[in-house]
This record gives structure tokens, sequence and C-alpha cells, in this order.
């Protein structure tokens, strides 16, 4: 009988050895697409195209033909888009796995929010600006404060908050020169919610500031994250030279 396989698309240099090692305890070969640093651990690394479908699923084919394959998985900390791709691999291969259409909706923000707007869900007013002058259009309608960001991406990576008209055009010079769009948000308040004991441990935060003031935050966020609350809280920081702001 061929041997069972479970193959990953990417992976994430965090968690993606305890897939490997839950893999190994169903009895499961894990097979991981493109991830050179799984092969430090004897794992069965092949390099592929991860954003090549058709690549991917001649990959999968071959692997097939020596494997029973029990499921397609995958995980990234850069791109969101690659759970789209295991999506299409498991609606090809008639397994289990996401939806690749959903999933490709909610990588695309913009597009996230109107769809919630339209099924009733509360949303702050987003505008979606290709150059200066409609981010100062846009602004005129939402108002300051305002969140400026790219319409695209994850872990806060290029988000600010600005408060007043400078921060928007500070804000508004670094996204364009890097060919971003950008998205303003209309800042709100956030409700208390009443919910379970859990707390988390890690969460990266994404800054363009210098070492020392990085640091600096670090500790502030530390000793803010040690109080005893008595619920879960999602703690964002933002290393400013204002301030910290949690």
């Amino acid at each position: 009988m061929a041997r069972r396989a479970l193959i990953l698309v990417e992976g994430h240099r965090s968690v993606g050895l305890l897939y490997v090692k839950a893999a190994q305890r169903l009895g499961l070969h894990p097979i991981t697409l493109s991830a050179d640093y799984l092969a430090a651990e004897n794992i069965e690394a092949i390099r592929v195209d991860t954003e090549n479908l058709d690549a991917l699923v001649r990959e999968c084919s071959r692997l097939r033909a020596t494997y029973d394959i029990a499921g397609i998985t995958g995980f990234t900390d850069l791109d969101d888009s690659a759970y789209a791709t295991v999506g299409k691999l498991c609606r090809y291969f008639d397994l289990p796995g996401p939806n690749p259409a959903s999933i490709e909706r909610c990588c695309d923000k913009f597009t996230q929010r109107q769809l919630l707007a339209a099924a009733g869900v509360p949303m702050p007013a987003c505008r979606l600006a290709a150059n200066a002058t409609d981010v100062e259009s846009c602004n005129a309608e939402i108002g300051l404060p305002v969140v400026l960001k790219p319409p695209v991406g994850s872990g806060s990576s290029d988000v600010r908050l600005c408060r007043n008209v400078d921060e928007l055009s500070e804000q508004t010079t670094y996204l364009l020169d890097g060919k971003h769009i950008a998205c303003l948000t209309q800042d709100t308040d956030r409700q208390e919610r009443r919910l379970p004991r859990l707390s988390r441990i890690y969460h990266r935060l994404p800054s363009r500031a210098g070492a020392e003031l990085i640091l600096q935050h670090a500790v502030a966020l530390i000793a803010w994250s040690i109080i005893p609350f008595s619920a879960l809280g999602e703690t964002e920081q933002s290393a400013a030279p204002e301030g910290a702001m949690f």
C-alpha cells in the first residue's frame, strides 16, 4: 500500500516544523513544496514555483504516483494568497479544503469591506486613493483622524494613524513613493467585549523606526502585557516618536 503523505505549500519559520511533527505523529509523510529551511530537519522539500498553479498541480500529480495524498495544506507569514492556492489544489485533487474564491475576496481588503457593508455589517468609512489628490479628497469626506495604509498586506505593515494634515501628508508620500495605492479608513472606537480568559504570547510589530526606539517601545509593551487582566486582549503598539500608543 502506498505511503500516506501530507503536502504543505510554502511554510512558516515559527510553526512550520510544528505542522511537520504533527503530521509525523499521525503516521503521515510530510512533503513541503518550496521551503528551504525545512531541508535542515531532514524533511523532504521540493523546489517549486508556488505562484504557478499548473506547476503545483504537476508536482502533486507526480507525488500522487508514489504516495497516497492524505491532504494538502499550506501557510506563510508573507502572503495570504497561499491559502487560496491550497484551496484550488484541494478542489483539483478532490480533497477537503477551503473555498479559494472566498479567500481571494478576503485578501482584497477593500472589496471585502464592500461585501460586508452590503451584507449589513457596520463598517467604518473607507476610501481608495491612487494619488495625493485622491487622498486629500477622500480625507475631506472622512475627516481626521484617519488610518492610511496599503489596501493589501498583513501584519499591520505600513499602516499609520494620521491625526493631522502633516502626518497624513508624510504617510501619503511614503506610500506613493513605493508605488502603493492608499486606503483611508475612518478611525473608530472599539467596543468593549467580554472574552474568554486566554493569553497571546507573540505578535510581530512592523516598524520603520530605529532600533533604539523599537527597544524602548518593546519594553513598554512587555510591561503592559504582564498586567494581570481577566480577559483576552490583542495589544498593538505604535513605535512613533510621540510615544507609546496601545
